[in-house]
């Protein structure tokens, strides 16, 4: 959304301002701006708190596993 829909980099920070836990099939909200945010829920190397635009999409992308 952010790099397709809002034109943005994929270097775009985005964070994660809805608080884990949530339950299966919540939707969780991002913002493009640090304040609020929370823990993103996921494993980060980095120490930061929250992932770039890029590394989002890579999450949200599902392989097409069809056989031939």
């Amino acid at each position: 959304y952010v790099v397709r829909r809002l034109n943005m980099p994929p270097s775009t920070r985005i964070y994660r301002v809805s608080r884990p836990p949530r339950r299966s099939g919540q939707g969780i909200a991002f913002s493009l701006s640090s304040e609020g945010a929370t823990r993103t829920g996921l494993l980060l190397l980095s120490g930061r708190s929250s992932v770039t635009a890029s590394h989002a999409r890579q999450l949200c992308d599902v392989p097409n596993l069809t056989a031939d």
